[in-house]
């Protein structure tokens, strides 16, 4: 089998299987000028003569780790994807390479660690450590457009999770639309199930409206009243399936109840095993499948409620400071983030959580004032923080053992007062949560460019403070609950729509009556 696989190579390569014919470069050249033209194999037995074996020179500088270079199959063009993300395409036809275009890659994280190309070496993918491939077109004569994805999706194959986030963030929400949903006090909370199909909005009267947001309509179908609210209603989340809810108040319970079920039926999970002292909750999450309950209180502490059991499991606590947030740093983590009032954000791990019974195992800085909201990217990695010093921040779960501000990037720009105002991530299925989308005090609704840092969006559409936003999962949707007791919706509208209303044609079905309502309009001014 040995003696074959030799046979088979020199075969390949134009090699000489009897000993007896020596082989020599002259006799194959007059047998292809008076035979016939050289074999393949022959062709790879001479070009095997001159393999490289000295450097030339340098062909390319770059400015950072290069970690992939490659040719396309067609030998056009020579690309390099480096650590900050450039990727750069040689002209690969002569030997000068010359540059023809530069891009820049998209959710680099720390670096690009793999690149192939498209069989006609007009398209590229990258990989990362992000949570999606990335393509690009290598090609700087043909810029990329929409039609030419739709045509590609008709004739080749379906998009990617990464061509169907690019295409929807051509379309993210620019413009007030309309007042969807309009209460009876300050709105503190407005959310949507993780499967989409409710909106739910909790306000300072205690009143939980659902909404049916299978449509853009927002119909209510359930309407509760909260016990216990004393002041307002916090915070509230909601169990996996979207069929339970749970809520904070400035009470020493929490609430857990059915969205479409009745008030009577919310049931208390009391505090009073804990402390004789009253204190409250400002943060709460499902965990665990929603069998188990994670709260932030103001005593300082990060509890965990056992439903199944029914009994306060884990518990750690530091310095008596108010926790604002706490989230589980991914679906079903160990992991708990706590936002205090001191900046600080306490990193927990709930394996150790309930034998020892103070004590953090982390913490990040950064921020000069309280932690107001804290928002994950669900890869167990990275997530976002809002806080009274008017910053966002996006930290990473890493150890770093450097000195002051931790984060990986600041967005400035809105305004953080009267409450704790939320910034979230915006979808991962539509978006790749490319954005960053905030509630201000001045009454805006502020959206950030995760990679750039730069505002896009700053949209004023209440007279009050809007405390929440929610995008919603699937459609390129964001509704914000203000303290003007105002629930907006915001979606996208091609340019110059209003214009184009203005202009269009007026059908005038009679004279008579054009003429009476134009002297009632007269009149009535």
């Amino acid at each position: 089998m040995q003696n074959d696989f030799y046979r088979s190579v020199l075969a390949a390569t134009g090699g000489n299987t009897n000993p007896q014919r020596p082989w020599n470069v002259a006799q194959m050249l007059n047998q292809r000028q008076n035979l016939s033209p050289w074999t393949a194999a022959q062709k790879c037995r001479v070009n095997n003569l001159y393999v490289p074996k000295i450097k030339e020179r340098v062909a390319m500088k770059c400015d950072s780790k290069v970690f992939c270079g490659s040719f396309t199959p067609n030998g056009k063009y020579f690309v390099t994807a480096c650590q900050d993300g450039e990727i750069s395409v040689y002209d690969a036809t002569t030997c000068a390479y010359r540059r023809v275009n530069t891009l820049m890659g998209r959710d680099v994280e720390w670096s690009i660690l793999d690149m192939d190309f498209s069989p006609d070496g007009q398209e590229f993918v990258y990989a990362t450590r992000s949570c999606c491939p990335t393509g690009g077109n290598t090609n700087p004569q043909r810029p990329w457009n929409v039609a030419q994805m739709l045509n590609q999706r008709q004739n080749l194959s379906p998009w990617t999770a990464a061509q169907k986030c690019r295409v929807n963030n051509l379309y993210v929400p620019k413009i007030k639309e309309r007042v969807a949903m309009k209460c009876d006090s300050k709105v503190f909370c407005g959310s949507f199930t993780p499967n989409g199909k409710y909106f739910v909005t909790a306000c300072q009267d205690g009143e939980i409206s659902v909404y049916d947001a299978t449509t853009c309509a927002y119909r209510r179908v359930n309407t509760l009243m909260g016990r216990d609210v004393e002041w307002s209603i916090l915070d509230m989340d909601f169990s996996p399936d979207g069929q339970e809810f749970v809520y904070a108040t400035r009470s020493c319970c929490l609430h857990v109840g059915n969205l479409l079920g009745r008030s009577a039926e919310i049931t208390c999970i009391p505090f009073d095993e804990f402390s004789v002292h009253k204190f409250a909750s400002y943060s709460v999450q499902f965990a665990s499948g929603g069998h188990e309950i994670v709260a932030g209180c103001s005593d300082g502490a990060v509890s965990v409620f056992d439903r199944e059991k029914s009994t306060w499991t884990e518990r750690a606590f530091e310095d008596n400071m108010e926790v604002n947030a706490v989230r589980l740093l991914e679906d079903n983590s160990h992991i708990v983030c706590a936002g205090s009032d001191d900046g600080a954000i306490r990193i927990y791990d709930r394996r150790s959580m309930a034998t020892k019974s103070r004590g953090s195992m982390g913490m990040f800085v950064g921020h000069l004032d309280g932690v107001t909201s804290i928002d994950v990217k669900n890869d167990g990695r990275y997530y976002i923080t809002n806080s009274k010093d008017q910053n966002d921040k996006v930290v990473g779960c890493t150890v770093n053992e450097l000195a002051g501000d931790t984060s990986v990037m600041s967005y400035r720009g809105h305004r953080v007062f009267k409450s704790l105002i939320r910034a979230k991530f915006s979808p991962a299925r539509t978006t790749g949560q490319r954005y960053i989308y905030t509630g201000c005090g001045t009454g805006y609704l502020v959206m950030y460019d995760v990679l750039t840092g730069e505002m896009v969006q700053a949209i004023r559409g209440h007279s009050n403070i809007v405390r929440d936003v929610a995008w919603h999962p699937s459609r390129s949707e964001i509704l914000t609950s203000s303290w003007d007791h105002n629930v907006n919706l915001y979606s996208y509208k091609a340019e110059g729509w209003k214009r184009e209303a203005k202009t269009g044609v007026t059908l005038r079905r009679s004279l008579r009556i054009a003429n009476r309502n134009r002297r009632l309009r007269s009149e009535s001014s």
